[in-house]
């Protein structure tokens, strides 16, 4: 193996979420790299479906703690800070062609605080609900998974955590 190669990513997100119109709806990053995305996805080109993933990010060299890297990542992504309102899930794997996962990561839900804004990495956030994930004809989690998938997954269990609380307002941006 080459020296300095990473061969095993740990990743922190945060979801957060908002009551609109009754409906709990988090806040998704709509990736800048959708043509690629889509390829991953294995849909065509011309796909109106928009590539979502969540707010965060691989904890990097550096890094004192997941806080401060989903610190970090939460800057970078949206321009914006938060407000810790429950503790990091257990890690969920993200498997690939080999047997063994070689990424693992984890979320927390979160209250969005300040202005949020496009990034290089990140040029919309729109507020879905599960219902628009469900269908997958607007917004579709990365990976040809969808919902199946890791990210799709942290978004189906952060939407029951804020559904499961939706009379606790102090937890919604």
């Amino acid at each position: 193996m080459a020296e300095g190669k990473v061969i095993f990513h740990v990743g922190v997100f945060g979801i957060g979420a908002r009551i609109i119109d009754g409906d709990v709806k988090i806040l998704v990053n709509v990736r800048t790299d959708q043509a690629r995305q889509k390829e991953f996805a294995k849909l065509p080109p011309e796909s109106a479906v928009l590539l979502v993933d969540c707010p965060g990010g691989t904890i990097k060299h550096g890094d004192k703690s997941r806080q401060e890297a989903l610190e970090r990542e939460i800057l970078e992504e949206l321009g914006c800070s938060f407000v810790s309102i429950g503790e990091f899930s257990q890690p969920l794997e993200l498997m690939g062609d080999r047997p063994e996962p070689y990424d693992l990561a984890s979320w927390k839900p979160v209250r969005f605080v300040g202005e949020i804004k496009p990034s290089n990495e990140a040029k919309d956030h729109p507020w879905v609900s599960r219902k628009e994930l469900e269908t997958a004809d607007r917004y579709r989690p990365v990976s040809g998974l969808g919902l199946a998938g890791r990210t799709g997954r942290m978004m189906t269990a952060a939407l029951d955590f804020f559904e499961k609380n939706r009379d606790k307002s102090e937890l919604f941006s």
